[in-house]
């Protein structure tokens, strides 16, 4: 039997800043388009706009902001049990959907609970490398990553 995961989501400060260095390149490349004056700056408008709204919605200070992941019972897939601890401290019981991005370094997860959804990016790093690379092989095989 599996032991349990339980992962921190802990600072994603490095995922701001990849956000910000997305954006930032972003702009630096608009002057290289073909657009004209008018329309580089509602472009330059929007992409600021978005990595705003981006930086705003992923700080880890949020009250809705998951600090926390567990997973009790992973041995099977249908009898899995998710929970999030969000930054108030509330443990509450969630539902993983289905449409995860599995990346070797990257992690995007989506859960539904009472609350509503909670969108959980997962950054690589090496306190957390192990039990990441669980729940990638659990992510992929429900199943198989428990028999491991």
């Amino acid at each position: 039997m599996l032991q349990p995961l339980h992962l921190r989501t802990g600072n994603q400060a490095a995922l701001q800043w990849f956000i910000g260095l997305l954006h930032a390149i972003a702009l630096l490349l608009l002057p290289l388009t073909s657009l004209s004056f008018g329309q580089a700056v509602a472009l330059a408008a929007a992409v600021l706009l978005h990595g705003g709204i981006q930086w705003y919605r992923y700080r880890p200070q949020r009250p809705r902001a998951v600090a926390e992941i567990r997973l009790d019972s992973p041995e099977r897939a249908t009898a899995a049990r998710w929970w999030l601890r969000l930054a108030t401290g509330h443990w509450l019981p969630a539902q993983l959907c289905d449409d995860a991005l599995i990346h070797p370094r990257l992690l995007v997860l989506r859960f539904r609970s009472e609350h509503g959804s909670h969108r959980v990016l997962l950054c690589a790093t090496t306190e957390n490398a192990a039990v990441l690379r669980r729940l990638r092989v659990w992510l992929r095989h429900p199943v198989a990553g428990a028999e491991q």
